[in-house]
């Protein structure tokens, strides 16, 4: 794994990596005793794109 680097590995389109920015993350026990683990983070410019998805500019 890459430092500061958000992966998505599409199984169609091939992989995407994006710089993270402010990562951020929180645990919760919810009333029924299950663990949630919460990740948020926002992205700046995507360092690689799959070619298939991107964008036309």
């Amino acid at each position: 794994m890459k430092e500061n680097i958000f992966e998505i590995n599409h199984s169609e389109f091939g992989v995407e990596e994006f710089l993270i920015d402010e990562p951020k993350y929180n645990l919760y026990k919810s009333e029924d005793g299950i663990w949630e683990f919460i990740l948020s983070f926002e992205t700046s410019e995507s360092i690689k794109r799959a070619k298939k998805i991107r964008r036309n500019n």
